[in-house]
């Protein structure tokens, strides 16, 4: 982790926030591995104030809510999560697509 906070500061890995959408992106340089194998989801944590993270490389994507949504977070208003099945589905019939954490797998 302590790593991770270096390539932060150093500008390796970008972190943006866009509070209106509750998003955050940890932009990172493409890599043998997917995003969520170069950085560790607990490194990028307690960075953002957001509940949606997407970890961004050249041609890989992943996006996840952090744990907190899944319970009443009591010392602010979240967004709700976004149902985000129908953009799965058109995703996957248009190119080569992976679905995690879901029923479309």
């Amino acid at each position: 982790m302590k790593t991770v906070r270096q390539a932060l500061r150093q500008g390796r890995f970008r972190l943006t926030e866009m509070p209106l959408l509750d998003l955050a992106i940890v932009a990172m340089p493409d890599t043998n591995k997917g995003p969520s194998q170069s950085i560790h989801r607990m490194a990028i944590h307690n960075q953002p104030n957001c509940m949606r993270i997407l970890l961004m490389q050249e041609t890989h994507f992943e996006l996840y809510y952090r744990y907190e949504t899944w319970v009443q977070y009591q010392s602010r208003q979240t967004s709700p999560r976004i149902d985000l099945q129908d953009l799965a589905r058109s995703l996957l019939s248009k190119s080569q697509w992976t679905v995690y954490g879901g029923s479309m797998v």
